[in-house]
């Protein structure tokens, strides 16, 4: 998504009770605050929780506004870094998790946010596509604001049962099933030339 681009909401905007955003980084290049902004100017809510890392720490050095922003904006909550308890409370007291982005890998918060009962509004792409599949543990849309609506009709079971396919087991036996028997390698030739591996063709000293 280009910074030019709309999320594509609705003409009036959403009215929720609270939101949460998180570790949005801002005062770095990669931030998206305009995407933050547009976010935030289609979807109102009674309060606005700040998690983790919403501004850039090595930003903070050239000065600190925060006493100021907080007497503007009485309503927003500062929560800085939490324990992964303190995490979970917050995680269970919210409805829907929303994950905007178009450009993450696997994107680990969405199996943790799962865990804590919320299904997952994202988009279509590499990472959601991966981690709520074809469950119905939360909703891929091109319309995020749309993918929360109907989020809120999904029953908390479902992503609980969701993220209890993402254990340690079982990442480890997926670990395990995709290696490969040394020899099976070797005997393919077009993956090296044994001349330049003399140990491992066994024409070498061992």
């Amino acid at each position: 998504m280009k910074p030019h681009e709309s999320l594509r909401f609705e003409d009036q905007p959403a009215r929720y009770r609270a939101i949460f955003i998180s570790d949005i980084h801002l005062g770095t290049r990669g931030c998206k605050a305009d995407f933050l902004l547009d976010f935030l100017r289609w979807n109102e809510s009674k309060h606005l929780y700040l998690v983790g890392d919403i501004i850039d720490g090595w930003q903070l050095k050239k000065g600190w506004y925060w006493p100021q922003l907080k007497r503007r904006y009485p309503r927003v909550r500062w929560f800085g870094a939490l324990s992964s308890h303190e995490l979970a409370r917050v995680y269970g007291q919210a409805h829907v998790f929303v994950f905007p982005s178009k450009t993450d890998t696997f994107g680990l918060v969405m199996a943790e946010a799962m865990a804590c009962g919320l299904p997952v509004a994202a988009f279509p792409v590499p990472g959601p596509l991966d981690v709520i599949g074809r469950s119905k543990a939360g909703v891929m849309s091109e319309n995020l604001q749309q993918a929360c609506l109907q989020c809120l009709a999904i029953p908390r079971e479902f992503a609980l049962q969701r993220a209890a396919r993402f254990s340690w087991r079982t990442s480890a036996q997926q670990f395990l099933e995709s290696l490969v028997p040394m020899r099976s390698l070797l005997s393919r030739k077009d993956l090296y030339e044994p001349a330049q591996y003399p140990a491992l063709s066994g024409s070498g000293p061992a």
